[in-house]
């Protein structure tokens, strides 16, 4: 309301370390933290996947911390493929308007939803039309001791009880040519194409 002359900003490592401070004009500040993160946690990867292992670890109580999984590949998703997602999530699903916000069917339905439902969580509904994106290009399975099947196909998605079967099941689409790829902290990781 006032206007935004400065922010300050930290970056912090996998250890919730501070390793920087960045501070002074909001777009040039930002623009030096996003290098900072690019430094630390992007992974450069040659292509994008067929089928994409990702592991939620350390964001993993609920599925609303886990979801950030989702958002940090949601740029390497080719159309058709495959994601097979392992959280825990001891706490569940999250908050009662995330949960609502999933059960929409497309992203359209979560912006509709948002603007009709001014009282509730407005990030929870972001995030949930940022996970609906996902699922309009890939299949995602959720390997979650925290969360019953039921409310998995609820949000859209496939229950699974393990990743090797799994994989044993959709390699036969994919012939010999399946691409792969594994991230064993996909929720602190940032995926980097090569040619980007």
């Amino acid at each position: 309301m006032i206007g935004l002359d400065m922010i300050v900003n930290t970056v912090m490592n996998v250890k919730n370390e501070i390793v920087k401070v960045l501070a002074g004009d909001p777009a040039m500040a930002h623009q030096v933290g996003v290098k900072v993160c690019n430094d630390i946690y992007g992974v450069k990867i040659p292509e994008k996947a067929d089928i994409i292992l990702a592991s939620s670890y350390p964001m993993d109580v609920n599925f609303h911390q886990a979801s950030k999984t989702l958002e940090a590949i949601g740029h390497i998703i080719k159309e058709k493929s495959t994601i097979i997602m392992l959280s825990p999530c001891y706490e569940g699903i999250g908050g009662k308007d995330f949960v609502d916000f999933l059960k929409e069917k497309t992203p359209e339905d979560i912006i509709k939803s948002i603007k009709a439902h001014k009282e509730k969580n407005v990030v929870s509904g972001v995030i949930s039309y940022l996970i609906a994106k996902c699922k309009e290009k890939a299949k995602i399975y959720l390997i979650s001791e925290g969360i019953e099947d039921k409310d998995i196909m609820e949000m859209g998605m496939l229950p699974a009880k393990s990743a090797q079967s799994v994989l044993n099941d959709v390699l036969k689409n994919y012939r010999d040519e399946a691409k792969i790829l594994v991230l064993p902290t996909a929720s602190i990781t940032l995926p980097l194409l090569e040619e980007e």
